[in-house]
């Protein structure tokens, strides 16, 4: 998916989006809208069991703010309008007693295909960011590129996606905390700059009490593990239209790049149209996989202090097994699509663009 680096970082004319951080004293506000789509095949060996889609709409909240120069603090909030994993053509799993597990084969189709859907907030991110060098600062001492560091750490939140509560009412996110480290470096070239940033989310564990077949709790206080990430990716950054006397520009940015997902550790039924009772109430692992993406970024500055970004990013993800204990993996034509839009609004004064 997009970095939240671009999420809330603010551009300056020649400002590359992925190393600006406000000047001291000034800030940000931004709101935005965020997608996530993904759609799958699940495989059986050479048989395909069920189509699986995976989909999150997610507003973010956020703010920058320069505690001194070079230097900011930042706070975001996400808030998931949905978080939803659905199946089409799924298949009931049978017991194989040669295999002594699961399988879908010979298996019918499913009268009603399984939707698991939450919606609610997301923990709160709370963290530092900081240039070292940089080439709006430090111009004139001859420094001819920017290097930006990241710190973030996000709470831990009530509700997550993985259980329901007495109500049977389904959350959204991770819900346990993380952190964030982010690396960035870049150069102004004119009207081109390029550059290359590295990301690492480490989600941490959530405990929950988890159910049986019959509604049950199976497990309490479970403790369920949900993917962490990696990403690294660079990019170019090009302003065909720059207006200095009303602070507007328009900026095209390309991009392109690898991501790595560890495993997690899930509760059982989620990630599969159907599974054996005997695996209700368990924690499976979700094994862990590997994406190649492509990008474009459209970032539009009417005037001084407002900014609208429009961004969308093709991710191909490489195959992986949705649960271990059975025998069935994702296909080789997973695609995840993401996307969105935000507005910025700049808190600026003539002397600190």
């Amino acid at each position: 998916m997009l970095t939240l680096a671009l999420l809330l970082s603010t551009p300056l004319a020649h400002a590359v989006e992925v190393t600006h951080i406000p000047p001291f004293l000034r800030g940000d506000i931004n709101v935005g809208y965020e997608f996530d789509l993904e759609s799958t095949n699940l495989l059986e060996g050479d048989t395909q069991v069920a189509r699986m889609a995976q989909e999150q709409h997610r507003m973010r909240y956020g703010a920058v703010f320069g505690v001194a120069p070079g230097a900011a603090l930042f706070v975001e909030l996400p808030s998931y309008l949905r978080d939803r994993v659905s199946y089409a053509d799924g298949r009931q799993m049978v017991y194989e007693p040669t295999l002594e597990s699961g399988t879908f084969a010979g298996g019918e189709l499913l009268e009603n295909q399984p939707v698991f859907e939450g919606k609610g907030l997301g923990g709160t991110w709370l963290g530092v960011r900081g240039t070292p060098w940089s080439q709006e600062l430090m111009g004139g001492r001859g420094v001819k590129s920017t290097w930006l560091l990241e710190f973030g750490y996000r709470f831990i939140d009530e509700s997550n996606f993985w259980v329901e509560d007495d109500e049977g009412l389904r959350g959204a996110g991770p819900g346990g905390p993380a952190t964030r480290w982010r690396t960035a470096f870049s150069a102004d070239k004119g009207v081109s700059r390029p550059y290359i940033e590295g990301s690492f989310e480490k989600n941490y564990w959530v405990e929950a009490d988890i159910l049986d077949a019959d509604g049950e709790v199976a497990v309490e206080n479970a403790v369920i593990t949900p993917r962490s990430k990696l990403d690294v990716h660079t990019g170019l950054e090009v302003t065909p239209y720059e207006d200095d006397v009303r602070g507007a520009s328009f900026t095209i940015d390309f991009r392109f790049g690898w991501g790595y997902r560890t495993f997690g550790e899930v509760p059982s039924g989620i990630y599969l149209p159907s599974t054996l009772p005997t695996s209700a109430g368990d924690l499976v692992i979700t094994s862990e996989t590997n994406t190649f993406k492509g990008g474009l970024g459209l970032y539009y500055r009417p005037f001084t202090y407002m900014k609208i970004n429009l961004f969308t990013d093709l991710h191909y993800v490489m195959p992986y097994q949705p649960e271990h204990p059975y025998e069935v993996q994702t296909g080789y034509s997973t695609l995840n699509f993401t996307g969105g839009a935000q507005l910025e609004i700049l808190i600026r004064t003539e002397s600190g663009l």
